[in-house]
């Protein structure tokens, strides 16, 4: 077990591109929720407790979307509270792991009334896309 008491995870065999890094072959160790090694293709890959076989597809850094109203049907300044978790778990899908949410100009209730939602979806988020900050 890691030193976090959560099983190591290996990704093996993936394409790893990142800022100046594209290499097929390579496996990334995940310790809990972190990233501890990434190992390039031949070098001595670590034991694991969960293995998981990546040929064919390829790792990278999660995305930021800086500038986004809205996704799956939902605008960042609806009255809905659901739209920002779904606009969260849709931009995941995308490969986006944090967002701003952008609002429309409106007139001030609307705009406080749409960071409420965002406030109160950041204080339980526990899946999807990370919310930052917001683009008002």
């Amino acid at each position: 077990m890691s030193r976090t008491d959560v099983p190591r995870t290996i990704i093996r065999n993936c394409r790893l591109v990142s800022p100046g890094v594209d290499e097929i072959g390579a496996a990334i160790v995940i310790d809990g929720k972190h990233i501890a090694d990434v190992v390039t293709n031949g070098a001595k890959i670590p034991g694991a407790e969960n293995n998981f076989d990546a040929s064919g597809l390829i790792a990278m850094p999660g995305f930021l979307d800086r500038h986004t109203h809205g996704a799956g049907g939902y605008d960042t300044t609806d009255a809905d509270p659901a739209g920002i978790e779904v606009i969260a778990k849709r931009k995941l899908m995308e490969g986006v792991t944090s967002f701003l949410p952008t609002t429309l100009t409106l007139p001030e209730p609307g705009l406080a009334a749409a960071m409420e939602n965002v406030a109160r979806f950041s204080r339980r988020n526990s899946t999807g896309a990370k919310i930052p900050g917001v683009h008002l």
